[in-house]
């Protein structure tokens, strides 16, 4: 029973990975043709457009920049800060660490669309 419960759920998460793949190696007219699980003649031809267009590099080059500034960013504060929770006590230690664990149980958009709205009104 734990298998075939386990592969129902194997199916339903790996489902839209397939279909992705699936949908990247088909041309525009197969995808507007009909449905298909799997293209009967699949092509490259997407792959090679947004790897060979240099509208879609830049877009690729500025992203990734954006990544790794972001990233930087983020481990330089989060490294110190870490630090100091787990080794220090200092006022406020506790209400600062449920308040992270309480903002890590939501998505961003439900921390962020309360300010945004407290913020334009």
């Amino acid at each position: 029973m734990k298998r075939v419960i386990l592969g129902a759920w194997l199916g339903f998460v790996l489902l839209p990975i397939l279909w992705m793949v699936s949908m990247s190696l088909r041309t525009n007219e197969s995808i507007l043709g009909g449905f298909e699980l799997w293209p009967h003649a699949p092509t490259l031809a997407n792959f090679a457009t947004i790897f060979g267009d240099a509208s879609w590099r830049d877009g690729y080059v500025n992203s990734t920049i954006y990544v790794l500034a972001n990233t930087v960013l983020s481990v330089s504060v989060a490294l110190p800060a870490a630090y100091a929770f787990s080794r220090f006590n200092f006022p406020g230690r506790r209400a600062g660490m449920m308040s992270f664990l309480v903002l890590q149980m939501f998505p961003a958009v439900a921390t962020v669309a309360p300010l945004y709205v407290l913020l334009s009104s």
